[in-house]
């Protein structure tokens, strides 16, 4: 293994890379350590980019060891923020979350349409819109008088 002497941040493999080996994060954690590295800063999706990479382990050893160095913590909480916002899990809850709301939108504009004009193809029309566009079709049904016939 090399001395804490050899290590320094320049002679580390690039962030992306990290998680291949314990020894690779053992050392980056030792040179982040390190009094003489202690003001440095990454940007957030630099530091995005390296963490994604790295397994939850990993990514968990390389944030204590950034943080534990004095690295800037602003850029660290906007890139794991990103990271969050980005996990498929995060993705898949907005997916079913608009599609419920889009499926609701479509109802209800489906049945004021019918009511408004007392027509199907109205009726059609407004479930259409209201598929495409949840939020404000039924803003506007609502305005218009909910299922009230128009005038």
């Amino acid at each position: 293994m090399l001395s804490q002497s050899l290590i320094t941040i320049e002679s580390l493999p690039p962030l992306a890379a990290l998680g291949a080996t314990s020894d690779e994060l053992a050392a980056m954690g030792k040179a982040l350590a390190d009094e003489s590295h202690r003001s440095f800063s990454f940007s957030s999706s630099t530091l995005e980019t390296a963490l994604g990479a790295l397994s939850v382990a990993d990514r968990q050893t390389v944030i204590v060891a950034y943080a534990t160095a004095g690295g800037d913590a602003g850029a660290l909480q906007l890139a794991l923020s990103r990271l969050d916002a980005s996990s498929p899990r995060a993705t898949t809850n907005m997916a079913i979350a608009w599609g419920v709301l889009s499926t609701l939108s479509c109802a209800a504009s489906v049945f004021h349409g019918y009511r408004r004009n007392d027509s199907v193809g109205w009726g059609i029309w407004w479930g259409f819109m209201g598929a495409l566009f949840p939020v404000i079709t039924p803003t506007i049904a609502v305005a218009q008088g909910f299922g009230k016939p128009k005038r």
